[in-house]
């Protein structure tokens, strides 16, 4: 071989040898590795995504060739809960965690060898309480998962955060592979039985484009619309536990109309399909809540007068609306949008209302902001006449930190903190699932000035106020007996009255306040009065 060759191999051979190598771990194990020295810090989940209960123990399986670790935790607050220091004995440390309260934590481990610290790894945890979903038959608390994503893993992770309902898609070309031939996958299958098994129920949209018909596009012509409500029928046969399905998603935006460009195309779309799936299903399956519109949150006023016009409230059961506005509160102004227009065609009366599709990316908002904005945006929406509410997402769609991958409670399997391990976000709407579930709303309190919200609900004889104040407030509450305070990580305090008055104070993160108050109930308490 010539001199020349042997030296270029030599530098290529030396180079590639400097190239950091990933390993591959279980599917959810993350691994820090610098390949130069071969150092290796692993942290593997003993419960799926550290989503835990209070009773369960909080272990962590650390694999190291480090001579120890040294590991520390803190709180949603930032709050330095525990530290401590391991000995690594045959590569492995088994770490258990004993927090004294729920909430999300955040996890920093740090190896040590030879006095120095060549790797560290954060991850997180949660702890919710045991919540029994087989006593709750009925919940306006929903999410999104993505029939693509591993169900195995998302509806267990779903029933701890203690919703009632997941809301996915059976899509129609997935079912219809040839004309008048359905075929359903183990997927599908699976997918409903799993909600079953977890004491969980679909809210299932029905869509999409199927290559058999109008060549991809939208169904628009009779053809195509009698095969797509004949693929829907042909689910709610084969899985009779489905009992609320949506027709269609987003109509009026490009995505979900496609080959139509004018609104009134795909308003008419709409409407024709609508009518088409109400006329063949209602008669065949009346226990089934047949939800139309399903609308994004860009729909104008003339895009719903269009569907009305035709006599669309014929044709559903139930309404539903995606919202995304980045203030919590404004949810309040766009329900009354759709309900008054509503109204205006069909005799001042109205349909249940569902905002199936609600969230907060963290890719322009903060994770703590995303849990306090969360259950807040949730609370309005309960206390303006939304039906469900279902957020968007459970499971980030990518670790690219975009938008639209941003909007999940917990990570993307892929994740450098760890698979499916949870945002604050997760915590919060555990918490509020536990809080309101069953529970009624009664009113919005009124204050002047409206720098506290409060929201009455009641659960049997007891009141809860979902209390909150953007610019902060100390208030007095008016009771003969004690006050028990959730706050949004789920961390409980009683209070016992002096002289008939509590004091709380409140800030942006809204707290569940259980008790019942007396007249005048609360005001706004001097700054200088002490808790």
């Amino acid at each position: 071989m010539n001199i020349i060759i042997r030296l270029f191999l030599l530098v290529v051979i030396c180079n590639l040898s400097t190239i950091p190598v990933a390993l591959c771990g279980p599917a959810h194990t993350k691994t820090a590795i610098k390949k130069d020295t071969g150092d290796i810090l692993t942290i593997v989940q003993t419960v799926t995504g550290n989503i835990f209960y209070a009773q369960e123990q909080k272990t962590f399986v650390i694999n190291t060739n480090a001579d120890s670790i040294v590991w520390s935790y803190a709180d949603y607050w930032n709050r330095p809960v525990s530290a401590g220091r391991s000995v690594v004995v045959n590569n492995t440390v088994r770490l258990t965690l004993n927090p004294s309260k729920p909430g999300w934590y955040k996890l920093v481990i740090k190896s040590r060898k030879n006095g120095n610290t060549p790797l560290t790894k954060e991850t997180s945890f949660a702890i919710v309480s045991a919540f029994d979903l087989s006593t709750v038959t009925e919940s306006p608390f929903m999410v999104q998962t993505h029939a693509w994503q591993s169900t195995d893993t998302l509806i267990p992770i779903a029933k701890r955060m203690g919703v009632k309902y997941v809301r996915d898609v059976i899509r129609w070309e997935w079912i219809e592979l040839a004309k008048q031939v359905y075929t359903f996958g183990a997927k599908q299958d699976s997918f409903v039985a799993q909600l079953a098994s977890n004491h969980l129920k679909s809210y299932l949209t029905l869509a999409l484009y199927n290559p058999l018909y109008d060549s991809g596009n939208a169904p628009v012509s009779p053809e195509a619309r009698l095969a797509f409500a004949q693929y829907c029928q042909q689910v709610l046969t084969r899985y009779p536990a489905i009992q609320q399905v949506e027709i269609w998603n987003e109509p009026d935006i490009g995505t979900f109309s496609k080959g139509l460009t004018t609104e009134a195309q795909k308003a008419n779309f709409y409407f024709n399909l609508l009518k088409a799936s109400y006329e063949l299903l209602h008669p065949l399956f009346p226990q089934v809540k047949i939800t139309g519109f399903v609308v994004s949150d860009v729909a104008s006023n003339a895009f719903l007068d269009s569907i009305y016009k035709q006599g669309a409230v014929n044709y559903m059961d139930e309404y539903a609306f995606h919202y995304y506005n980045a203030v919590p509160e404004n949810i309040g102004n766009e329900i009354t949008r759709h309900r008054n227009i509503m109204k205006s065609w069909n005799n001042d009366q109205t349909v249940p209302l569902n905002l199936s599709e609600t969230g907060f990316t963290t890719a322009s908002t903060s994770e703590k902001d995303q849990a306090n904005y969360l259950p807040r945006r949730i609370v309005h929406a309960l206390a303006n006449g939304i039906s469900k509410v279902s957020v968007y997402n459970l499971q980030n769609k990518n670790t690219l930190n975009d938008s639209e991958g941003s909007y999940g409670l917990i990570r993307h399997p892929a994740d450098s903190k760890g698979a499916y391990v949870p945002k604050p976000a997760f915590v919060a709407y555990a918490v509020l699932t536990r809080q309101l579930t069953g529970a009624q709303f009664e009113q919005q309190e009124p204050f002047s000035p409206d720098s506290v919200y409060s929201f009455k609900f009641t659960k049997g004889s007891e009141e809860i106020r979902c209390m909150y104040s953007i610019a902060g407030a100390r208030v007095k509450l008016h009771t003969s007996a004690s006050i028990t305070v959730t706050d949004l990580m789920g961390n409980q305090q009683t209070y016992q009255p002096v002289d008939g008055v509590v004091y709380i104070n409140l800030d942006k993160d809204l707290v569940y306040v259980h008790g019942n108050l007396t007249a005048p109930y609360w005001a706004l308490a001097p700054n200088n009065t002490f808790l």
